[in-house]
């Protein structure tokens, strides 16, 4: 399977313009342009970012918090939602980080593959964060809710492990 081309176009522009910007994935780009860009791959091209005059590091980061939001199923899936939580609450660090590397193996190959991408480029991200203010915690913040969110939209869940996903996604 190939790696979605939303993922690896967003990434790859963010990559070699966005990791010194500030505020970057925190700054909301242009809605209108966002969904123009959406519009373009759902009919199946690439958008061509830098040959809109209008689009910036925050319209791309913007789309690729899109893309990852409207996902029918969260990359870390809604079947292993319930692991990864009682995961991260056992208080043994090594069993905890043994147990996550287990899970994210079990994960479908292509959502792995797309993590580890994505994870990649947020490291990457971290790495400049003195420049762009955007260090683990708040990539966290930002990521975690979708890539590990359940199935169950209850409000009381959701709040209630929301501190526990960030800290899997930091």
């Amino acid at each position: 399977d190939e790696l979605p081309i939303v993922l690896v176009t967003c990434i790859s522009y963010l990559k070699e313009h966005g990791l010194e910007t500030v505020g970057i994935f925190r700054v909301p780009g242009s809605t209108k342009l966002i969904d123009e860009m959406q519009k373009i791959y759902d009919k199946g091209g690439i958008p061509q970012f830098e040959e809109e005059k209008e689009c910036d590091v925050h319209v791309v980061s913007g789309l690729l918090k899109l893309y990852l939001r409207e996902l029918p199923e969260p990359l870390m899936t809604f079947r292993l939602y319930d692991d990864f939580i009682n995961t991260w609450r056992n208080e043994d660090k090594v069993q905890k980080q043994k147990k996550l590397l287990e899970l994210i193996d079990a994960l479908p190959q292509l959502y792995k593959r797309c993590l580890k991408l994505l994870l990649g480029f947020l490291n990457l991200v971290h790495k400049s964060s003195k420049i762009n203010m955007m260090d683990a915690p708040n990539l966290a913040i930002i990521f975690s809710p979708s890539l590990l969110r359940t199935v169950n939209c209850e409000i009381e869940s959701i709040i209630r492990d929301s501190i526990v996903a960030n800290g899997i996604i930091h």
